[in-house]
């Protein structure tokens, strides 16, 4: 009981997310205004949490004996600008060398982090021009790597229960998607769970050496990820010079995008695209290769191998323990999103019925 109350909190919390209009609305004035200073504070706190364990992490890297002057206010603000002084303060290429943790030159570094300063402190002692290759811009990305990586993911599960629901026999951002799709075609989460079962004999959780022997689960994924297309506006480059792209000629300085729901919902590799379909990709084993929601070349997303682990484990482990459905005299959810216009592709709010299977 403990545990779906856990789950139930999660998901409820999940809808009072930030959205972009919090952001665009958000200044000195708005804060005071009634009601809007208890909504940002609500949906700030997520924000906060990783403030404070983001610290704690990156602190590592600086002298045991290092304390940020400005070390009270870190722990409770929520100001992105705070935010990067802290890590910028602690991220001093010269304390690190000499502090708590070693920078490894010769193997790269020990993760990302790592691996920016090394290619920073190289590029400053050969005189070369940095541009925006700074510690400022490494707060930044770690900003970007941590929000792009957790509500894309929640969102996509989430749409597979509402997929789910709406056809019985299969069941069991993504992960709100997920949900979406599942209560959709209930007899979906069956076949996940009988795959999962035929792994685990329901002695253990599913791990992610099962993978190579989960073939149905892997589709599952992978539809997931075509169906959810969870960012509604993709991000927009500009052309740098006069490109010709097949029958087309772009001028220079022109804004592009690449607009992935078009290719994930094209007919001709996806017949009836708007099914959630994974038998699709039994199949056609190639499928797999055109469903390109991380993007592809330098500008992919760098967290496509970590997204589809978590969607693996999740789903499986979810599935294998939990049978869903919708509430009894009750259809499934729409699969319609919430609204176009929001930078995340939400699902509408509803309701499922949970049952502890194993």
């Amino acid at each position: 009981m403990d545990e779906f109350k856990i789950i139930k909190y999660g998901l409820d919390r999940e809808f009072d997310a930030l959205t972009i209009w919090d952001l665009a609305w958000l200044n000195e004035n708005t804060y005071k205004l009634p009601g809007f200073r208890q909504r940002w504070d609500l949906t700030a706190e997520h924000q906060r949490i990783m403030h404070v364990h983001m610290k704690k992490i990156v602190k590592t890297r600086a002298p045991k004996n290092h304390a940020c002057p400005h070390e009270e206010d870190c722990e409770d603000s929520v100001d992105s600008h705070n935010m990067c002084f802290l890590l910028r303060f602690i991220l001093s290429l010269d304390e690190i060398a000499s502090g708590h943790h070693h920078l490894d030159f010769e193997n790269g570094g020990d993760d990302y982090i790592d691996a920016y300063l090394i290619q920073l402190q190289k590029k400053r002692e050969k005189k070369e021009f940095l541009g925006w290759f700074d510690e400022d811009s490494l707060a930044v990305n770690l900003l970007d790597l941590w929000m792009a990586g957790t509500e894309t993911t929640i969102q996509s599960l989430m749409w597979f229960l509402i997929f789910a629901l709406n056809d019985l026999p299969i069941q069991e951002k993504s992960l709100m998607w997920f949900l979406i799709f599942a209560l959709n075609d209930l007899p979906i989460q069956e076949k996940v769970r009988a795959e999962c079962l035929g792994i685990t004999k329901g002695n253990r959780d599913v791990e992610l050496k099962d993978r190579p022997n989960m073939p149905y689960m892997n589709a599952v994924v992978t539809e997931v990820l075509r169906c959810t297309n969870v960012l509604n506006f993709n991000f927009i480059h500009e052309t740098t010079c006069e490109t010709v792209v097949g029958d087309y000629v772009i001028p220079k300085d022109v804004p592009i995008t690449t607009q992935l729901s078009v290719l994930l919902n094209d007919e001709t590799d996806f017949p009836n695209p708007g099914k959630f379909n994974p038998e699709r990709y039994i199949r056609d084993k190639d499928l797999v290769k055109q469903v390109i929601a991380f993007g592809v070349g330098k500008r992919a997303c760098v967290g496509e191998s970590l997204a589809r682990a978590e969607l693996f484990l999740v789903i499986s482990n979810f599935c294998q323990k939990y049978k869903f459905s919708p509430p009894d005299n009750t259809s499934a959810p729409p699969t319609d999103e919430l609204s176009s216009l929001l930078f995340l592709k939400r699902t509408r709010r509803f309701n499922m019925k949970l049952e502890r299977v194993h």
